[in-house]
């Protein structure tokens, strides 16, 4: 038995580093997805196609400090689905296909607390309420990709849909 202890490492090291290494991969990814805040809130882009990320986090902090309460601003996630109902327009149809699923998963479960599209007759058919347009007198008049665009929301959401159109 001795023998053996003593020429584990000789015969297992490429096994024990490999374990050792695949242990460090998931602790770390269980690391981060435990330790990652959650949002307060989570609102959709559908326009089509994808959002670059500063367009994203500029949505963000803009929602944020729209939904903002007695602790500060809110911490809110933006998911931009390229799915518009359009098959005819889609350049990607995998990336389409892809979109209108993981919108149905949203809409299912009524993860996002807004909608913000360009084309409000898909919104409307899945039974959300159209709040508004995003206008001069809503506070996320600045960003120019939101201009124009259609909000929707759930009925107990509706207030927070309100708030971003500044009614």
């Amino acid at each position: 038995m001795k023998k053996k202890l003593e020429n584990f490492w000789f015969y297992h090291k490429t096994h024990c580093v490999l374990w050792a290494l695949a242990l460090l991969i998931l602790g770390d990814f269980a690391w981060q997805k435990l330790c990652r805040p959650a949002p307060d809130y989570r609102a959709a882009l559908l326009f089509g196609g994808y959002a670059a990320e500063d367009t994203c986090a500029r949505i963000e902090k803009a929602l944020g400090e729209v939904w903002a309460g007695p602790e500060g601003p809110a911490r809110v996630e933006v998911a931009v689905y390229p799915y518009d109902g359009d098959t005819a327009a889609a350049a990607d149809p995998s990336a389409f296909m892809a979109g209108g699923v993981q919108l149905a998963v949203d809409l299912q479960n009524g993860l996002s607390a807004c909608y913000f599209t360009a084309s409000p007759g898909l919104l409307q058919e899945a039974g959300l309420e159209l709040q508004g347009r995003v206008g001069e007198g809503s506070p996320l008049w600045p960003l120019e990709e939101l201009r124009g665009a259609a909000v929707f929301s759930s009925g107990q959401n509706a207030s927070l849909a309100r708030r971003v159109l500044g009614l």
